[in-house]
């Protein structure tokens, strides 16, 4: 049982070494190329107007690509610290209110039309908003680039019961085949197989999640578009459960 377990360990170290291997190594690629042209110009006598052009455009390519490479360090740290939460009576309604502004451009270059049904009698949450934060921008991502062009997605806050915070986004895209959704919350899963991702975001997700003391779960069915389900622990909750 145990070398089982230790192969398993081995074979998950290696997805996640050739996975983070190549989607590092093609931003490194263009970030050396550009890093080149722009020596190359560089060298040149005069910097005429099209060549600044052509340096500027080479220079914002290597940050972009940069901070690609940040952002995948950055998704990998969280899975592998699972970091406890920094707790604070938040109101969740303004957690939804911030990540939405940062992916409402987004949004709009992919013609996302995003509909918020927040409750205003929302009971506060004992929660780390950053990392809530985190999630939520996850999924909405994901629903955004599951839609393509146009689309519909909806974030929903609701009290659900007595101690209990529901947080949802719903799209009205092409749903979640049944077989894939006990896979998708799983380390290096992940449907995007042509855009060479590492599939971290939601085993991120669920993981924060469950360090809050709540639930994640998907409900979708093909042509259905997908809906994913968080319920957290009202403030003061936490503490009476644990108890």
């Amino acid at each position: 049982h145990k070398g089982l377990i230790h192969t398993e360990k081995m074979a998950s170290l290696g997805r996640l070494a050739a996975t983070v291997a190549h989607e590092v190594n093609n931003p490194l690629f263009g970030m050396l190329t550009y890093a080149r042209l722009t020596l190359k110009d560089l060298q040149k006598p005069e910097l005429d107007e099209p060549t600044r052009a052509r340096m500027r455009e080479s220079l914002q390519v290597i940050e972009r690509e940069s901070r690609r490479c940040g952002d995948l360090m950055k998704n990998l740290l969280a899975f592998a610290r699972q970091s406890p939460p920094q707790r604070a009576d938040v109101q969740l309604n303004m957690v939804v209110d911030r990540a939405v502004k940062l992916v409402s451009h987004q949004f709009e270059l992919a013609q996302t039309a995003l509909v918020l049904e927040l409750d205003p009698a929302l009971p506060e949450v004992s929660c780390d908003a950053a990392q809530i934060q985190q999630v939520l921008i996850v999924l909405m991502v994901n629903a955004s680039e599951a839609l393509g062009k146009g689309g519909e997605i909806r974030v929903r806050t609701s009290a659900v019961e007595t101690g209990v915070v529901e947080l949802a986004v719903k799209d009205n895209g092409p749903g979640i085949a049944e077989d894939l959704q006990v896979q998708i919350f799983e380390p290096f899963f992940s449907t995007k197989d042509n855009q060479h991702r590492t599939g971290l975001g939601l085993a991120v997700a669920r993981g924060i999640v469950e360090r809050h003391g709540g639930t994640i779960t998907v409900h979708s069915k093909p042509g259905a578009g997908a809906e994913f389900v968080i319920h957290l622990p009202a403030r003061g909750e936490e503490t009476e459960r644990k108890a």
